[in-house]
């Protein structure tokens, strides 16, 4: 089976303005929301290998190597990155975490950007900044290659979504 990627043009192809944003504007069924009461969606294996892969596609974009995703990850070396992306070997529920933090880092970022300029996150997470009080005059991601910790990416977390209130 051959997966079929799409490019950013293709999926932004028939937007406007309106359109772009129906996701917020539509009125969500009542299966379509999840109650406090709701058990938690559970989180699967695959779900790691989505967003390590979506990580490895843009290490570039985010100024990091492969090295460093594996050390933001919690993996030991490179060959455990390898082992995951196969699925021979599962993501360990630490890294799970790590990564969707991580993730959490750049949808924060997005959410601060100016509409339409989503790509100005990627160059914020690489740009120094006094902005950021538990890291002044670094960047997030130096700050977090300093700090490869779960802690440090919950507080680059946290700091970034303040922002956005």
């Amino acid at each position: 089976m051959t997966l079929k990627r799409f490019t950013e043009q293709e999926l932004l192809d028939g937007l406007d303005a309106h359109t772009a944003h129906a996701d917020e504007l539509a009125n969500p069924l009542a299966n379509e929301i999840i109650s406090p009461e709701s058990p938690r969606i559970q989180l699967t294996n695959q779900h790691s290998v989505a967003a390590l892969r979506w990580i490895l596609e843009h290490q570039r974009q985010f100024g990091l190597s492969k090295q460093d995703v594996t050390q933001l990850a919690g993996a030991k070396t490179e060959q455990n990155i390898n082992a995951w992306l196969s699925e021979e070997e599962l993501v360990p529920e630490r890294s799970m975490r790590r990564l969707g933090l991580f993730l959490g880092i750049y949808k924060d970022l997005v959410e601060v950007t100016p509409s339409g300029q989503e790509k100005l996150a990627f160059e914020w997470f690489q740009r120094n900044t006094s902005i950021f009080p538990d890291f002044p005059g670094q960047s997030i991601r130096d700050y977090l290659l300093e700090n490869p910790t779960e802690e440090a990416l919950k507080t680059a977390c946290f700091s970034i979504r303040c922002l956005s209130r």
